[in-house]
């Protein structure tokens, strides 16, 4: 049987076989094309062994992912957020100076000031009123349409609380996505098995290990009833671990007075 026949299986991959997946097979395909065992045996190689290894090393490869660009997020965030809440608590401060200056101003305060500052009287004195309404006018006034935000107007520190809300509620949603999906705790289950099976793989290749009784005869053959039931013993560990540790969620300890935890 050539290396091209053999064909990874549809289950570990999608209709059109990955790169990476090809090159992870090419590793293991001389080698059971070189072995002295029947065709079913081969084809367990294939269908059973190495589809499992490729399925858990792909899924092993996309938990790390995640879970690092979920860690990564919160890690950075929690950093932003206290230096962002602290330029925010300068903004009641503007805000309120903000208030009073146009509350001053609409109020006519302006005015006052100017026509009080100088004893005026007859056509002066109205000239300078006509003056100081004209000054009033030029104020700032605010925008007729809703649908328009001047972001040149607000004040730094709103936008630092806004920033810190917005930037806070990644964090958490980060964190909360991580810690229902266990992206952590899959990809370490998902490792640990994949290197288990590899290694048992490769003691089977060359006969090493449990199989070293069968080394001296050089029987693949022989030697095959024990790899296959380590194997599914392996892949039934595996689903145990995976429904008890990831699937199942976590009961919260009950503990009597003494402190000892009870069931």
């Amino acid at each position: 049987m050539a290396i091209q026949d053999l064909e990874v299986p549809d289950s570990a991959t999608s209709k059109k076989t990955q790169p990476k997946d090809q090159s992870r097979f090419s590793k293991y395909a001389a080698t059971i094309d070189s072995l002295d065992i029947t065709d079913i045996q081969r084809e367990f190689l294939k269908n059973r062994w190495f589809d499992q290894v490729n399925w858990m090393s792909n899924e092993a490869a996309k938990s790390r992912k995640c879970y690092e660009r979920l860690r990564s997020i919160v890690i950075i965030g929690s950093a932003l957020v206290p230096t962002l809440v602290t330029l925010g608590t300068l903004a009641p401060t503007f805000i309120s100076l903000n208030s009073q200056e146009i509350s001053f101003a609409r109020s006519g305060g302006t005015s006052a000031m100017l026509l009080s500052s100088e004893a005026v009287s007859g056509t002066e004195s109205i000239d300078r009123s006509e003056r100081a309404s004209s000054q009033l006018q030029t104020l700032p006034t605010p925008s007729t349409n809703p649908s328009i935000v001047d972001l040149s107007s607000i004040p730094f520190p709103v936008i630092a609380s806004l920033a810190a809300l917005l930037v806070s509620q990644g964090v958490a949603i980060c964190a909360a996505i991580d810690q229902f999906y266990k992206y952590g705790d899959r990809w370490r289950h998902y490792r640990r098995s994949v290197e288990l099976l590899k290694s048992d793989g490769w003691q089977f290749f060359q006969l090493i290990g449990p199989y070293a009784i069968y080394a001296d005869k050089g029987n693949h053959k022989a030697a095959f009833a024990l790899f296959a039931n380590q194997v599914e013993s392996i892949i039934r560990s595996d689903v145990e671990g995976y429904i008890s540790q990831i699937a199942s969620p976590k009961q919260p300890s009950t503990k009597d007075k003494d402190g000892s935890e009870q069931s």
